[in-house]
């Protein structure tokens, strides 16, 4: 069988870039934002790219019709996970969280023989609203938004007025919290309806060789023909059963910390005062060196995979010997892309495309997955 891959939801292009690597031939991508479509389609010359909003019509038509002419058979895509993210609000009205419908219509046009979804840890435990809502439960839910809309009017100082309003909040969330379900079951019913299999595993970048404790959900939904496999660990903790040990921050990007800046292949040191590179010199390993973030500004431990590349805007990481925040070439290398894949945008831009990106050996490793699968 020649399998035609659609990437949607495609970003810069990780998972197309991996899914490539496996072999496959990734003929379509979509991707909303500028930048990361840019990145995209400068480095996969061989694929077809549309640049537009999923939820427009015109261009959910335009996709379906250039699938057709092009013979798909296998969708991919992460929906954008900040409505799920831990990191976010969880917020259930966020209409980014209902992309996956998008994602789900395609799928009913094209009747492609397997489906990937990936996303954040976060969409196991969000709900949404149920589809069958009657009229008065409709009604509640509008005035439970109206509510909240208007709590973020008020002066925070009247304490009085901010303390009803809490007490009403939550009682309206009781009630809202009824009329919701878990997104996974929508997603499942929904592939159910169309006739697939569907099964959900969370998987570990690391487990995988990518230099980063990066774990998503990864769905897979095939035709009731084929047996649904995972891609088995070649990577763990310690390196024991049998399995290589994990991959290191600094195996992965040593040989870059001497290196010239260098815009062409996005290596640029960030330049920070001298009190930011003493809080750097006296942080920890493991310890952010603005202590009242978590994340930004976490100083990597060399011998262990990074935690979660994220956009945060040039404080995603400070490295671990240079006192000095990683530039945009070293957060792709822990994001497992070649050096040749060459970021388009302003420095913002690139970061929060390398933040959002799947890992492309995780890619590789899903895309030969999904080989053996249709095999």
């Amino acid at each position: 069988m020649s399998i035609k891959v659609l990437d949607l939801f495609s970003g810069c292009g990780g998972l197309t870039q991996g899914l490539i690597q496996s072999n496959l031939d990734v003929v379509l991508s979509n991707e909303y934002w500028k930048p990361a479509h840019d990145t995209n389609k400068n480095n996969h010359n061989n694929t077809h790219h549309i640049l537009g909003d999923i939820t427009d019509d015109n261009v959910k038509e335009k996709i379906i019709k250039k699938c057709k002419k092009l013979k798909v058979n296998v969708i991919t895509g992460g929906p954008p996970c900040q409505a799920y993210s831990n990191a976010g609000k969880k917020d259930q009205f966020d209409n980014r969280g209902l992309l996956y419908k998008d994602y789900i219509y395609i799928v009913k046009k094209i009747k492609p023989e397997l489906c990937i979804i990936e996303n954040v840890k976060g969409i196991l435990s969000i709900s949404h609203l149920k589809d069958n809502l009657n009229i008065q439960e409709l009604k509640d839910v509008d005035d439970y938004k109206e509510l909240l809309e208007n709590y973020k009017k008020i002066d925070k100082k009247n304490k009085e007025l901010v303390a009803e309003k809490r007490k009403e909040i939550i009682l309206y969330k009781k009630k809202i919290a009824k009329l919701n379900e878990l997104v996974i079951d929508k997603i499942i019913r929904e592939f159910t309806d169309l006739n697939y299999n569907i099964t959900y595993k969370v998987l570990n970048s690391a487990d995988y060789g990518v230099p980063q404790r990066r774990e998503r959900v990864i769905f897979i939904a095939a035709k009731k023909c084929y047996n649904i496999t995972y891609p088995v660990p070649t990577h763990n903790k310690d390196g024991t059963e049998g399995l290589k040990k994990w991959v290191s921050v600094k195996t992965a990007i040593d040989n870059l910390k001497d290196i010239p800046d260098d815009k062409k292949i996005n290596h640029v040191r960030s330049i920070h005062t001298q009190q930011m590179i003493k809080k750097m010199q006296d942080t920890e390993y493991e310890k952010s060196a603005q202590p009242k973030y978590k994340e930004a500004y976490f100083k990597c431990h060399p011998d262990k995979p990074s935690l979660t590349v994220k956009e945060n805007h040039g404080a995603v990481f400070v490295h671990y010997e240079k006192n000095r925040c990683m530039t945009a070439r070293e957060l792709a290398r822990l994001q497992s892309f070649p050096d040749d894949f060459i970021f388009s945008g302003s420095k913002k831009d690139i970061l929060v495309q390398i933040g959002n990106a799947i890992p492309c050996l995780l890619g590789k490793h899903l895309g030969e997955n999904i080989i053996n699968i249709l095999k």
